[in-house]
């Protein structure tokens, strides 16, 4: 098994479902643990939806195919993980997300940038590109 299967892209893949499937499952009640309330809002179970399918993609790609495969899997989730952070700071900055939530989703984007980074870091130890 090559380094990007190691225990950091496995704690990553962990996160990003958990968080994948409880925006699914209950996308208000998710909001909420990261600070904001989206239940008047009628779209917000949409977006919240397609985030959480798109973290349930993510968490495959460290696990999929040949070390190159898994190499672009956990780049591609630290490119969204990195928007998300832009993102996460521009509605902070608009006044559009309250300061805490802001903390609470820049933590959770930026664990899985440096769990990302360290699976990566695990691969090229072990021999990867």
């Amino acid at each position: 098994m090559s380094g990007v299967n190691g225990s950091a892209a496995r704690a990553l893949s962990v996160v990003r479902v958990l968080i994948g499937l409880s925006t699914w499952v209950a996308p208000v009640r998710a909001s909420r643990v990261f600070g904001l309330d989206v239940s008047t809002e009628a779209s917000a179970p949409l977006w919240l939806r397609l985030g959480g399918t798109r973290d349930v993609a993510l968490a495959t790609l460290p696990h999929a195919g040949d070390d190159d495969a898994r190499r672009r899997g956990l780049r591609t989730g630290q490119a969204c993980d990195g928007a998300d952070l832009l993102a996460v700071l521009l509605a902070w900055r608009a006044g559009r997300m309250p300061a805490g939530s802001a903390a609470i989703f820049g933590a959770a984007s930026t664990a899985c940038l440096v769990l990302g980074s360290v699976a990566l870091d695990d691969h090229a130890h072990l021999g990867g590109r």
